[in-house]
């Protein structure tokens, strides 16, 4: 099989949904995109943050494709050219003939930039992790962290009721009354561990980011191993004001901005991790990491105040990991895989050295 790997343009666009509609009909679980704004030319290189679509063809027939979104990325003083590597599809998950488009769906990617990196992903032993260890790629899990606030919405969990013996034990915790002892209990020991707010604290709620954070971020991102860039043009395309699940906090002190944060809640129905919730997430954020606790806290407390059942964090560095625990948050499982291909894991650092999160890769498009 012969396969012409291409940038997709508006006559592609026929092939990409005849495709999709195969993968619909083999009960194949993804799907390319055929939004118009994908098959456009690229933008000028001043667009911090760019999707370019790729389409893999043999002879007529489109039969998978890929993504990769432009980023830029810091380390320390340095700018490099980071691209996210999404939605490799393949119509080898509906037809074993087409078994090897993933594989050099890959390859292209990788011959078009020695700088890739992956998240998301579900798990370790999905297809796509495996792959990308075979090709010497760093493949680590994000640390998942939560908290529970109240235990009857947390009880609805339904990773913990399809475990064995899930069910009976939840059922014992909620008729027992245990899970509502252990939340208080919880809660109690939490408030010992936790940091004091600092005096003279301003906390704002702003639509939108503003150009301010631009500067505070040049100010702060040497203070981290790795972070993708995360200036006020980057914040707002990636958390549009349209989404009405995003809470925005910019915090200030003396009038001067100290650290930023994006949280989301939503009310959750038979989700297939969460099951029936409201569910509270610290998605992203940028501080000082010493500021880091104080940001959890601030965090944790508004999205109380939003009467949430469950607060979830993935985070990689060291200092917000540490304040997760400090703020009464546990570890648990994660689903949230970050793999870095070789070139980019020589020129950076240990995962617990870079700036991480929901925020990162496709956004928190699962929360």
């Amino acid at each position: 099989m012969s396969l012409r790997i291409e940038r997709a343009t508006a006559n592609d666009a026929p092939g990409v949904q005849a495709l999709n509609q195969r993968l619909r009909d083999g009960r194949g679980g993804y799907r390319l995109p055929e939004e118009p704004e994908f098959f456009r030319p690229s933008p000028p290189r001043t667009v911090p943050v760019w999707h370019e679509f790729f389409v893999a063809q043999d002879q007529d027939a489109v039969r998978g494709g890929y993504l990769l979104k432009r980023e830029p990325l810091r380390i320390g003083c340095s700018a490099l050219e980071l691209w996210n590597y999404q939605l490799p599809v393949s119509e080898g998950i509906v037809n074993r003939a087409y078994a090897t488009v993933g594989i050099q769906l890959l390859q292209d990617a990788m011959k078009r930039s020695e700088l890739l990196y992956c998240l998301g992903m579900g798990s370790l032993k999905r297809p796509l992790p495996r792959l990308l260890s075979r090709f010497h790629w760093s493949v680590e899990s994000v640390p998942f962290f939560f908290r529970v606030i109240h235990s009857s919405g947390f009880l609805n969990n339904r990773y913990l009721l399809e475990r064995r013996g899930g069910a009976m034990l939840i059922s014992l915790a909620r008729y027992s009354g245990l899970g509502a002892l252990a939340t208080c209990t919880w809660r109690l020991a939490s408030r010992v561990r936790q940091p004091e707010l600092p005096h003279g604290l301003v906390i704002e709620e702003p639509p939108s980011f503003g150009t301010g954070l631009d500067v505070f971020f040049l100010e702060v991102q040497q203070r981290y191993g790795a972070l993708v860039e995360r200036t006020a043009a980057v914040l707002n395309a990636r958390y549009p004001h349209t989404d009405a699940r995003l809470i925005r906090l910019v915090v200030r002190r003396a009038g001067k901005i100290i650290g930023w944060l994006v949280l989301t809640r939503n009310d959750l129905h038979d989700h297939k991790q969460f099951g029936s919730m409201r569910l509270g997430c610290i998605v992203d954020g940028l501080c000082d990491p010493e500021m880091a606790p104080v940001m959890i806290r601030l965090g944790t407390d508004r999205l109380i105040a939003e009467r949430v059942d469950l607060i979830v964090s993935n985070q990689t560095h060291m200092a917000w990991t540490a304040g997760l625990r400090r703020c009464g948050f546990v570890s648990g499982p994660s689903n949230f895989i970050f793999a870095r291909s070789p070139a980019l894991t020589a020129r950076t650092p240990r995962l617990e050295e870079w700036h991480m999160n929901r925020g990162d890769g496709d956004g928190p498009i699962n929360l």
